[in-house]
């Protein structure tokens, strides 16, 4: 099959054509003879509707051998999202994200094609398992010296450490190189929403993890996005941490660990709980007026 024919690239032409950057879309929305739902306003937006594209695009290819956007059916889309549902990677509001893309996505394509596609008619995000519970745990000191003394050759131990001391997201992590560290920040570069970010680096523990990343990756991790929570469930259960193989999202027990940490290191210092809160969900990759993710991150504040 040729490029030109592939799904995966009609989804491109798609997207192309309704990217418009420097346009505004408030003053689209309040304009009747534009359709705002086809245009594609920042490169943020673009980014995240391309990955997903590409995402369902293979799952198209693989399932149901789909080479043309007019064969896509609501089916499809269902069992899209019933797969990712099954997951323990996604959360129900992930769902809803996903669902929102598709959505989406079907009106970029029925823009590209002149003519309605109708492959999210009675599409509905599937129901989430809630593992809140399971969600809530952080992977405290004990765990993680313990996760750090077994001998191993992976580099995922390695990503581990950076991720508790830095509290970064695993696909950060498998980005980062060792010209991302600076004087006295870990620049994050093109993180979740294609933002980018400055973490501290204030801790005698964060130098030395830092210099050993230095020394032991002069080429980053080189690992793909997954590689570092499979080995923290294998090293788990070797060690018996029965507390730490229930949790979803390892990955996030170690951003938990830190968020905790930072926290309470900038209340010491004297800053208010809003201040010191709002530079710790900063250095996670949120805004500061993420309020409602306090409890998230710090459970067991």
């Amino acid at each position: 099959m040729s490029k030109k024919s592939s799904i995966q690239y009609q989804f491109m032409q798609s997207i192309n054509k309704c990217f418009s950057l420097g346009d505004s879309k408030r003053s689209d929305r309040a304009n009747p003879l534009v359709d705002s739902h086809t245009k594609i306003y920042s490169y943020a937006a673009r980014k995240e509707l391309i990955t997903t594209a590409f995402d369902f695009a293979k799952f198209l290819k693989q399932e149901y051998q789909v080479k043309n956007l007019k064969e896509i059916t609501p089916d499809m889309s269902q069992a899209f999202l019933d797969k990712k549902a099954a997951t323990d990677e996604c959360k129900h509001v992930t769902i809803k994200q996903y669902q929102s893309r598709l959505n989406k996505l079907e009106k970029v394509c029925s823009n590209h094609v002149r003519g309605p596609l109708n492959f999210m008619k009675g599409v509905r995000a599937p129901e989430h398992t809630d593992k809140s519970k399971k969600r809530d745990i952080v992977l405290h000191k004990n765990e993680y010296k313990m996760l750090c003394s077994i001998p191993t050759k992976s580099k995922a131990q390695l990503g581990l450490k950076l991720a508790y001391q830095f509290g970064l997201r695993e696909s950060e992590l498998v980005k980062l190189k060792p010209f991302d560290i600076k004087s006295n920040v870990l620049r994050i570069v093109d993180s979740k929403g294609g933002k980018t970010r400055e973490v501290p680096i204030v801790t005698k523990e964060q130098k030395k993890v830092l210099q050993e990343f230095k020394k032991e990756c002069p080429n980053g991790l080189q690992m793909r996005t997954g590689s570092i929570s499979k080995w923290m469930n294998r090293a788990s259960k070797k060690l018996g941490l029965e507390r730490i193989n229930q949790s979803d999202s390892k990955i996030h027990a170690a951003r938990k660990a830190y968020s905790q940490r930072e926290y309470l290191r900038l209340r010491q210092e004297g800053k208010t709980h809003k201040e010191a809160w709002g530079e710790v969900s900063e250095n996670l990759g949120h805004g500061r007026d993420r309020i409602a993710l306090f409890r998230v991150y710090n459970p067991e504040l």
